[in-house]
């Protein structure tokens, strides 16, 4: 949120000037039209088969339950993620395939993408738009449109790499393999050296790139905190959490930079929200999957993901003309990821132009507020 305000007699106020960028989608909807919201977090059954499975759980971010998505499928789930549009895309590894659900949380396409040869493991989308997917055993990573248009394939001889993220140049992935966190670089097709090797926790699984650089990732017995030249910092013991006898599987960045989400495979498939810096626990509960004892996947919508974006839109005044009519002219710009939306919010006094854009265009757009009394104040929200 940009507040601005144009000071002076009768001045026209700008109040809450916001853009909506990649990492802080607009407001989706979930199974049956229920809007889920930042903060919200989704939980993939990773049961399947005779087990049931193929269903996302929506929760608020108490861990009450909201919604559920069904991809009809039935299948185990593991790595779920959003676009910037609020799409939601689902991996179903054993049956080797991807979901797709619009922002409204309808489905679209049981089977996205695709043929995958192997396990797909776990998405996530680029700054240019496009979706990029893991497979293990052996490796594979591959680029997709949104509409699930192959555009590029990269094998990972490594067997056993699963889970993954993107650096912000792009070009370098971090994928777990065993008990360490590899590396890739897609612009050089070349493995490069390890980020982290031997890490405590044994088998490693999701991770995830913060905006310091620094890495979190959960295993099976820690979740481990890995700064950018592989030290570990930090490490949040599963056995310090309740029902400690299970292993770590899942991680996403909470919206506020502060904290992370993990979660239980087997046994258990508890849910816990913990602050980074102290280790504290802040939240907890158990989202009754089916079977109760399965998670699968896990993701917070608004989450920080560095692979589509890491700054902010600027949103500036830019001018203030006297008239009459009295009009102020806002500047709003993403330079990254583009801009997907400028919703008007309030308007108090005045009439609010906002000009017609292609969605991601990474342009200036500029805002014309018009006060409609002279003799009064006025706001504008954005």
């Amino acid at each position: 949120m940009i507040n601005l305000v144009v000071t002076g007699k009768r001045a026209l106020v700008v109040i809450g000037a916001v853009a909506m960028w990649a990492a802080s989608p607009p407001p989706a909807q979930a199974g049956g039209g229920v809007v889920w919201h930042r903060g919200d977090v989704l939980a993939a059954s990773g049961a399947g088969g005779p087990y049931g499975g193929g269903t996302i759980q929506h929760f608020d971010s108490n861990g009450n339950l909201i919604g559920t998505l069904d991809t009809t499928t039935g299948s185990q789930m593991t790595g779920i993620c959003f676009d910037a549009a609020g799409n939601l895309y689902a991996t179903e590894a054993y049956d080797y395939q991807i979901s797709k659900f619009d922002s409204s949380g309808t489905l679209q396409q049981a089977a996205w993408g695709g043929p995958f040869t192997s396990y797909p493991q776990d998405c996530l989308q680029a700054r240019d738009g496009s979706i990029w997917t893991m497979e293990n055993f052996p490796g594979k990573l591959q680029q997709w449109t949104t509409s699930g248009t192959l555009l590029a394939s990269f094998d990972l001889p490594r067997g056993g790499a699963q889970w993954f993220d993107l650096n912000p140049d792009q070009c370098v992935f971090d994928f777990t393999a065993g008990s360490s966190i590899g590396r890739f670089n897609v612009c050089t097709n070349s493995y490069l050296s390890d980020l982290a090797d031997n890490l405590p926790g044994g088998n490693c699984n999701a991770v995830r790139i913060r905006t310091n650089t620094s890495v979190l990732v959960a295993c099976d017995t820690y979740a481990n905190l890995v700064d950018a030249a592989g030290t570990v910092l930090k490490s949040y013991a599963r056995a310090d959490l309740p029902m400690g006898s299970s292993n770590l599987y899942t991680l996403s960045l909470d919206p506020d930079g502060t904290s992370f989400w993990t979660g239980d495979f087997y046994y258990s498939g508890d849910i816990f929200r913990i602050d980074i810096a102290t280790g504290n626990l802040i939240t907890y509960f158990l989202p009754g999957l089916v079977p109760p004892t399965v998670l699968g996947g896990l993701a917070v919508f608004g989450d920080v993901r560095v692979a589509a974006d890491s700054v902010p839109p600027a949103c500036t005044l830019t001018a203030v003309l006297p008239g009459p009519p009295k009009q102020v002219k806002i500047t709003v710009q993403d330079l990254e990821s583009g801009l997907q939306s400028i919703d008007v919010t309030n308007f108090v006094n005045a009439t609010v132009d906002v000009p017609s854009f292609t969605p991601g265009t990474k342009g200036p757009v500029i805002v014309t507020g018009t006060k409609i009394d002279q003799s009064r104040s006025a706001q504008v929200g954005l």
